[in-house]
Protein backbone atom coordinates (compact mmCIF):
# COMPACT_ATOMS: atom_id res chain seq x y z
CA UNK A 1 0.00 0.00 0.00
CA UNK A 2 1.23 3.57 -0.67
CA UNK A 3 2.52 5.56 2.26
CA UNK A 4 1.56 9.20 2.68
CA UNK A 5 2.71 10.43 6.07
CA UNK A 6 6.37 11.25 5.47
CA UNK A 7 7.74 7.93 6.71
CA UNK A 8 9.64 7.14 3.48
CA UNK A 9 13.10 8.00 2.14
CA UNK A 10 14.72 7.28 -1.23
CA UNK A 11 18.21 5.80 -1.42
CA UNK A 12 19.94 8.35 -3.63
CA UNK A 13 22.83 8.21 -6.09
CA UNK A 14 21.52 10.91 -8.42
CA UNK A 15 21.46 8.48 -11.34
CA UNK A 16 18.53 7.66 -13.59
CA UNK A 17 17.30 4.72 -11.50
CA UNK A 18 17.14 6.54 -8.17
CA UNK A 19 15.38 9.46 -9.87
CA UNK A 20 12.89 7.04 -11.44
CA UNK A 21 12.31 5.42 -8.03
CA UNK A 22 11.51 8.85 -6.57
CA UNK A 23 9.14 9.63 -9.45
CA UNK A 24 7.38 6.27 -9.08
CA UNK A 25 7.04 6.69 -5.31
CA UNK A 26 5.52 10.14 -5.68
CA UNK A 27 3.14 8.91 -8.40
CA UNK A 28 1.91 6.31 -5.89
CA UNK A 29 1.12 9.09 -3.42
CA UNK A 30 4.16 8.55 -1.21
CA UNK A 31 5.23 11.59 0.81
CA UNK A 32 9.03 11.27 0.56
CA UNK A 33 10.77 12.73 3.59
CA UNK A 34 14.34 12.91 2.26
CA UNK A 35 16.95 11.58 -0.14
CA UNK A 36 19.57 9.44 1.60
CA UNK A 37 23.09 8.63 0.43
CA UNK A 38 25.44 6.26 2.24
CA UNK A 39 28.91 7.76 1.84
CA UNK A 40 32.43 6.41 2.52
CA UNK A 41 34.56 7.96 5.29
CA UNK A 42 36.18 10.47 2.90
CA UNK A 43 32.74 11.52 1.63
CA UNK A 44 33.76 11.14 -2.02
CA UNK A 45 32.36 9.29 -5.01
CA UNK A 46 33.94 9.12 -8.45
CA UNK A 47 30.91 9.29 -10.75
CA UNK A 48 28.35 10.68 -8.28
CA UNK A 49 29.80 13.74 -6.52
CA UNK A 50 27.95 14.73 -3.34
CA UNK A 51 27.86 18.36 -4.43
CA UNK A 52 25.82 17.39 -7.48
CA UNK A 53 23.51 15.19 -5.41
CA UNK A 54 22.89 18.11 -3.04
CA UNK A 55 22.12 20.36 -6.01
CA UNK A 56 19.63 17.78 -7.29
CA UNK A 57 17.96 17.65 -3.89
CA UNK A 58 17.75 21.45 -3.76
CA UNK A 59 16.12 21.51 -7.20
CA UNK A 60 13.68 18.82 -6.06
CA UNK A 61 12.89 20.68 -2.86
CA UNK A 62 13.93 17.76 -0.65
CA UNK A 63 16.52 17.39 2.13
CA UNK A 64 19.61 15.36 1.25
CA UNK A 65 21.08 13.22 4.03
CA UNK A 66 24.66 11.92 3.78
CA UNK A 67 25.17 9.01 6.19
CA UNK A 68 28.77 7.86 6.64
CA UNK A 69 29.45 4.13 6.56
CA UNK A 70 32.72 2.30 7.15
CA UNK A 71 34.04 -1.22 7.61
CA UNK A 72 32.59 -3.55 8.68
CA UNK A 73 29.91 -2.33 6.29
CA UNK A 74 27.11 -4.64 7.39
CA UNK A 75 27.12 -3.30 10.94
CA UNK A 76 27.69 0.28 9.81
CA UNK A 77 24.75 0.22 7.37
CA UNK A 78 22.51 -1.32 10.00
CA UNK A 79 23.48 1.35 12.52
CA UNK A 80 22.56 4.11 10.04
CA UNK A 81 19.30 2.37 9.10
CA UNK A 82 18.34 2.00 12.76
CA UNK A 83 18.95 5.71 13.16
CA UNK A 84 16.50 6.40 10.33
CA UNK A 85 14.00 4.00 11.89
CA UNK A 86 14.29 5.80 15.22
CA UNK A 87 13.49 9.07 13.44
CA UNK A 88 10.21 7.59 12.21
CA UNK A 89 11.28 6.25 8.79
CA UNK A 90 9.54 3.00 7.86
CA UNK A 91 10.15 2.58 4.12
CA UNK A 92 13.36 2.71 2.09
CA UNK A 93 12.83 3.12 -1.66
CA UNK A 94 15.62 2.17 -4.06
CA UNK A 95 16.16 2.18 -7.82
CA UNK A 96 17.30 -1.46 -7.89
CA UNK A 97 16.19 -3.34 -10.99
CA UNK A 98 17.79 -6.77 -10.48
CA UNK A 99 20.17 -8.56 -8.17
CA UNK A 100 23.79 -8.19 -9.26
CA UNK A 101 26.38 -10.46 -7.62
CA UNK A 102 24.25 -10.62 -4.48
CA UNK A 103 24.52 -6.92 -3.67
CA UNK A 104 20.79 -6.24 -3.71
CA UNK A 105 20.13 -9.21 -1.43
CA UNK A 106 22.85 -7.82 0.84
CA UNK A 107 20.99 -4.53 1.21
CA UNK A 108 17.71 -6.36 1.75
CA UNK A 109 19.28 -8.28 4.63
CA UNK A 110 20.49 -5.04 6.23
CA UNK A 111 17.03 -3.52 5.93
CA UNK A 112 15.25 -6.59 7.29
CA UNK A 113 17.55 -6.68 10.33
CA UNK A 114 16.62 -3.10 11.23
CA UNK A 115 12.84 -3.39 10.94
CA UNK A 116 12.49 -1.22 7.85
CA UNK A 117 10.62 -2.13 4.68
CA UNK A 118 12.52 -2.15 1.37
CA UNK A 119 10.52 -0.90 -1.61
CA UNK A 120 11.86 -1.39 -5.16
CA UNK A 121 9.38 0.06 -7.69
CA UNK A 122 11.62 -0.73 -10.69
CA UNK A 123 12.36 -4.32 -9.74
CA UNK A 124 12.24 -6.86 -12.57
CA UNK A 125 11.04 -4.40 -15.19
CA UNK A 126 12.14 -4.45 -18.82
CA UNK A 127 15.38 -2.50 -19.29
CA UNK A 128 14.48 -0.96 -22.64
CA UNK A 129 11.04 -0.09 -21.32
CA UNK A 130 12.51 1.69 -18.29
CA UNK A 131 14.86 3.77 -20.44
CA UNK A 132 12.06 4.73 -22.80
CA UNK A 133 9.85 5.59 -19.83
CA UNK A 134 12.57 7.78 -18.31
CA UNK A 135 13.00 9.72 -21.54
CA UNK A 136 9.24 10.07 -21.99
CA UNK A 137 9.05 11.57 -18.50
CA UNK A 138 11.66 14.14 -19.49
CA UNK A 139 14.67 12.87 -17.53
CA UNK A 140 17.97 14.27 -18.77
CA UNK A 141 20.64 11.79 -17.70
CA UNK A 142 24.28 12.27 -18.66
CA UNK A 143 26.77 9.38 -18.67
CA UNK A 144 29.36 10.06 -15.96
CA UNK A 145 31.31 6.78 -15.98
CA UNK A 146 31.85 3.70 -18.14
CA UNK A 147 33.76 0.47 -17.89
CA UNK A 148 36.01 -0.80 -20.64
CA UNK A 149 35.64 -2.83 -22.81
CA UNK A 150 31.85 -2.45 -22.63
CA UNK A 151 31.86 1.22 -23.65
CA UNK A 152 34.52 3.55 -25.02
CA UNK A 153 35.86 6.73 -23.43
CA UNK A 154 33.76 8.97 -25.66
CA UNK A 155 30.61 7.84 -23.87
CA UNK A 156 31.67 9.80 -20.78
CA UNK A 157 29.81 13.10 -20.76
CA UNK A 158 27.34 11.89 -23.37
CA UNK A 159 23.60 12.55 -22.85
CA UNK A 160 21.65 9.33 -22.42
CA UNK A 161 19.06 10.25 -25.03
CA UNK A 162 17.11 8.18 -27.55
CA UNK A 163 20.06 8.03 -29.91
CA UNK A 164 22.28 6.69 -27.13
CA UNK A 165 19.65 4.13 -26.13
CA UNK A 166 19.48 2.89 -29.73
CA UNK A 167 23.26 2.60 -29.80
CA UNK A 168 23.29 0.58 -26.58
CA UNK A 169 20.52 -1.68 -27.86
CA UNK A 170 22.39 -2.39 -31.09
CA UNK A 171 25.70 -3.28 -29.41
CA UNK A 172 27.04 -6.72 -30.45
CA UNK A 173 26.44 -9.57 -27.97
CA UNK A 174 30.15 -9.96 -27.20
CA UNK A 175 30.13 -6.54 -25.50
CA UNK A 176 27.57 -7.92 -23.00
CA UNK A 177 25.92 -4.59 -22.25
CA UNK A 178 22.99 -4.47 -19.87
CA UNK A 179 20.81 -1.64 -21.24
CA UNK A 180 20.36 -0.14 -17.77
CA UNK A 181 24.04 -0.59 -16.82
CA UNK A 182 23.12 -2.99 -14.02
CA UNK A 183 26.51 -4.71 -14.17
CA UNK A 184 28.42 -1.44 -13.95
CA UNK A 185 28.78 -0.87 -17.70
CA UNK A 186 27.90 2.78 -17.20
CA UNK A 187 26.64 5.25 -14.60
CA UNK A 188 24.60 8.42 -14.99
CA UNK A 189 23.67 11.62 -13.21
CA UNK A 190 20.34 13.31 -13.92
CA UNK A 191 20.39 17.02 -14.68
CA UNK A 192 16.64 17.49 -14.97
CA UNK A 193 13.41 15.56 -14.58
CA UNK A 194 9.96 15.55 -12.99
CA UNK A 195 9.89 17.63 -9.80
CA UNK A 196 13.08 19.57 -10.58
CA UNK A 197 12.53 23.32 -10.21
CA UNK A 198 15.28 24.03 -12.73
CA UNK A 199 17.88 22.07 -14.72
CA UNK A 200 21.43 21.67 -13.46
CA UNK A 201 24.35 22.77 -15.62
CA UNK A 202 27.71 21.03 -15.56
CA UNK A 203 30.86 23.09 -15.69
CA UNK A 204 34.14 21.98 -17.29
CA UNK A 205 35.11 18.42 -16.46
CA UNK A 206 38.07 16.16 -17.09
CA UNK A 207 38.26 12.46 -17.97
CA UNK A 208 39.92 10.19 -15.42
CA UNK A 209 41.08 6.64 -16.19
CA UNK A 210 41.51 4.12 -13.37
CA UNK A 211 41.96 0.54 -14.51
CA UNK A 212 38.89 -0.36 -16.57
CA UNK A 213 36.92 2.60 -15.18
CA UNK A 214 36.65 5.92 -17.01
CA UNK A 215 34.77 8.72 -15.27
CA UNK A 216 34.18 12.43 -15.42
CA UNK A 217 35.61 14.60 -12.69
CA UNK A 218 32.54 16.82 -12.46
CA UNK A 219 31.83 20.34 -11.32
CA UNK A 220 28.70 22.46 -11.41
CA UNK A 221 28.49 25.96 -12.77
CA UNK A 222 27.98 28.23 -9.74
Amino acid sequence: MPTTDGDSVVLWTGGKDSVLALVEAREQGVDVRALVTFVPPDGKFKAHPCSLMRAQADSLGLPHRSLMVDRPYAGSYEQMLRGLRDEGVRYLYTGDIAEVQGHTRWLQQRVERTGLDLRRPLWGRDRRGLLEHALKLGLRPVVTAVRSPHLSDDWVGKPLDRSAVEELASAPPERAIDLSGERGEYHTMVLYGPGFHSPLTLGPWSLVREGDLRYAKLELWP
